[in-house]
């Protein structure tokens, strides 16, 4: 009967708009997680490179470095510090932290203890890798552990101590 066909037609629909429904909705909680992870990637680079912007400050005034701000520069002009800053200072005590529970971790390919400008360089780039743009910053920061090196990731958590900021580890 017709009422029969339109019922069965009706049911059919029914179950391929549950199953696009379904399908949505993963697809969904998947763009969030996502985005959640893009964020804390973006906080935590944030808060890395505002230490950095405050070392570089901090070195321009000791007349160490000229020009306009860069991560990187400041990460490699750790190696030429003369006086030890008040910012400098704080950012070295996360280096022996980090080095004290990860020293194994902080070596470079032929198994030398990396320097505290190469950690620093190498944790920017680490979190730099899969970020452009400006960095976004919040009230507290979602650390992803399992995209960082154990030595970086105590590194980055003591920076971001320093900063008073809670650390999200969920």
């Amino acid at each position: 009967t017709l009422k029969g066909e339109k019922e069965k037609e009706i049911a059919t629909l029914k179950g391929e708009k549950e199953t696009e429904i379904a399908t949505l909705k993963g697809q969904n909680d998947l763009l969030n997680e996502r985005f959640l992870a893009a964020r804390g990637a973006l906080t935590a680079r944030g808060v890395f490179e505002n230490h950095m912007a405050r070392l570089f400050a901090e070195l321009k005034q000791q007349g160490q470095v000229k020009g306009a701000f860069n991560a990187s520069t400041a990460c490699d002009e750790m190696a030429n510090v003369s006086q030890k800053g008040a910012v400098f200072t704080a950012l070295e005590e996360c280096y022996n932290e980090a080095l004290a529970k990860h020293q194994n971790d902080l070596t470079d390919n032929a198994g030398n203890v990396q320097q505290i400008h190469e950690v620093f360089r190498s944790l920017w780039a680490e979190l730099s890798k899969d970020i452009h743009g400006a960095p976004w910053s919040g009230p507290n920061v979602r650390v992803l552990g399992n995209r960082l090196r154990p030595g970086h990731l105590t590194l980055l958590k003591c920076v971001i101590r320093k900063t008073n900021l809670e650390i999200d580890e969920t």
